[in-house]
């Protein structure tokens, strides 16, 4: 498994394994980085919901979308 230094939110930096998968919020998938490694609460990143096309609306505490989503074909992450 690959490992990459990342720069975590507590501004500490840990060299953790990394890997590359599917999100999925309702209908919307995407491919997205993961980082593996012990939190307290798994976190989204940006990049994850702009694939996605959501952003947060942190006055709901929800997340809006930012633009029309197509779903893919091909049957990617059919299961």
């Amino acid at each position: 498994m690959v490992r990459e230094t990342v720069r975590l939110a507590t501004g500490r930096t840990a060299r953790l394994p990394m890997a590359v998968g599917l999100v999925r919020i309702d209908c919307r998938q995407a491919g997205a980085i993961f980082w593996i490694g012990p939190c307290d609460e798994p976190l989204l990143g940006a990049e994850a919901l702009e694939a996605l096309g959501l952003a947060l609306d942190p006055s709901r505490r929800r997340l809006r979308p930012t633009r029309p989503y197509a779903t893919r074909l091909g049957g990617v992450g059919r299961g």
